[in-house]
């Protein structure tokens, strides 16, 4: 992920700074790893940014930049934890005003991601929300177990179906083919 919109390295309090996946995909960074990730680094996103033109300067040794690469920065990288799917409405755009800018009915995700390297989480961070990840975890361990079973609860009932269209029509005396 990277942001995507970042022109000088410096952003004023009213710029927005939002992650994206880098090919351009409607794919956002989940407003809880946006917090974690400002909370390592210093309270907010700006934070963020600071630390990523600091790595890319890093990684380029001082070695001169083409002018087209002036205010790039070193793509945050990570394993998706979690992705949450949406459709954007009016009641989706008031929960996530950093994407007020998408149309009504656009489709994207947050993603929930676990980072390496220079953007890892904080022992402070980690330790900080500890109580609210492991509550966030059970809830989704719940919504995962209650689509299961919804899922095995619609599966026996169409095999339940099909099985009584089978018995009926042998019934009837209409030749099946051997399953």
């Amino acid at each position: 992920l990277q942001p995507a919109r970042i022109a000088t390295g410096f952003l004023n309090d009213d710029d927005v700074l939002f992650l994206q996946a880098e090919d351009g995909q409607r794919c956002f960074l989940h407003p809880w790893t946006a917090r974690l990730l400002a909370h390592t680094n210093g309270g907010s996103l700006h934070g963020v940014a600071s630390t990523m033109m600091r790595a890319m300067a890093a990684s380029r040794d001082g070695e001169e930049r083409d002018a087209d690469e002036r205010g790039r920065v070193l793509p945050l990288e990570g394993t998706v934890t979690f992705v949450e799917k949406h459709v954007m409405s009016d009641g989706i755009r008031q929960r996530f005003r950093f994407l007020s800018h998408l149309p009504t009915g656009t489709t994207f995700s947050l993603c929930e991601m676990q980072f390496c390297g220079v953007f890892a989480l904080s022992r402070d961070t980690v330790s900080h929300f500890a109580e609210q990840t492991a509550r966030r975890e059970r809830r989704r361990n719940e919504e995962n177990n209650k689509q299961r079973r919804r899922e095995s609860t619609y599966n026996a009932q169409a095999s339940a179906r099909q099985d009584a269209k089978h018995n009926l029509l042998q019934h009837v005396g209409v030749a099946l083919p051997a399953a």
